[in-house]
């Protein structure tokens, strides 16, 4: 039942190898407590959502795992009632748990520098290393692409040209992104390394060729980029913990600081939810309360107590 559930939520749900994994781990891991409790997965007490949820809290797991587990649990119980393997769904009628809203961590503007330029120090003899980690990181920031958007890339998706590349996101859902002129740049350079141009003139690239390569030529892992980044980031005497994911996070958070919409910024992360796009608001209230202080008539600050202010820092 496990295994079809599985490949249920894998070909017709098309959800992404790193759910589908959480999905059967989570469930393997209910398993065992449902058993320790002398009862079965296909007949469940109504209590049992509730005592789970319970054992995890006491266990010490934190709530964004405890409630990731929850609907893991709600949708393989959704399943096994659709497929009449058992009468109700225990986790139903559970609530998900109150969770702190950890903003997410991202770069200022001068450490996306500080990591391009410790890409060049690399210790490779294939200087095409060298360029293809400074064409990863300008990559991930120009495009706010998940690192798996990024590994999967071939030749033939990218447009040198209009400065455009097409990714496919989650179940699929493919989207446009656009390219800076510094990764267009850097990509330049990457590609010319790597022999990947069939006309330099006219920027045509060699179609169906992995993007992102190892230093044999095929094409890198998500652990294979992982460690890459974290590499720059060590050379770069990064004091926080790195991850491809803050780059994403940083290019979000520096749009919707520049005054980007958050419509236009939640196409450009191919979020389905406006809501899962809401969370780089953060970094715009202090801009924003600028902007009401220096427009609003009631909320202006007072001009001479601002000559006062500026007079007293001479």
């Amino acid at each position: 039942m496990i295994a079809e559930f599985i490949s249920y939520v894998s070909n017709v749900k098309q959800l992404s190898e790193a759910t589908i994994k959480a999905y059967e781990k989570d469930i393997t891991q209910f398993e065992l407590f449902i058993n320790a409790e002398n009862s079965s997965l296909y007949n469940p007490d109504k209590n049992t959502g509730r005592a789970y949820v319970v054992f995890m809290r006491d266990s010490g797991l934190d709530p964004s795992s405890i409630n990731r587990k929850i609907v893991a649990l709600r949708t393989f119980y959704d399943y096994a009632v659709k497929l009449k393997k058992v009468s109700f769904n225990p986790f139903e009628k559970v609530r998900r748990l109150r969770q702190e809203n950890n903003l997410p961590e991202y770069f200022q503007y001068e450490e996306i520098e500080k990591i391009r330029d410790a890409a060049g120090t690399a210790q490779n003899k294939k200087e095409f290393i060298k360029l293809r980690d400074k064409a990863i990181v300008d990559f991930l920031y120009s495009t706010g692409c998940r690192v798996s958007e990024a590994i999967t890339l071939n030749t033939d998706m990218i447009n040198m040209n209009k400065g455009t590349a097409r990714v496919y996101g989650k179940r699929d859902k493919e989207r446009v992104v656009f390219l800076g002129d510094k990764a267009l740049n850097s990509l330049k350079e990457y590609f010319q390394a790597l022999g990947y141009f069939c006309d330099m003139s006219s920027k045509k690239l060699k179609k169906g060729l992995p993007v992102f390569v190892n230093s044999v030529k095929k094409r890198i892992t998500e652990r294979g980029a992982f460690y890459i980044i974290d590499k720059m980031a060590d050379n770069a005497e990064m004091k926080k913990r790195v991850s491809p994911h803050m780059y994403r996070h940083s290019f979000a958070t520096h749009l919707i600081e520049e005054g980007a919409d958050i419509k236009y910024v939640q196409e450009m992360l191919g979020h389905e939810s406006l809501s899962t796009t809401q969370v780089y608001t953060h970094v715009g209230i202090g801009r924003l309360k600028q902007v009401y202080r220096m427009a609003h008539p009631h909320g202006r600050i007072n001009k001479d107590k601002i000559d006062n202010v500026r007079s007293n820092k001479k």
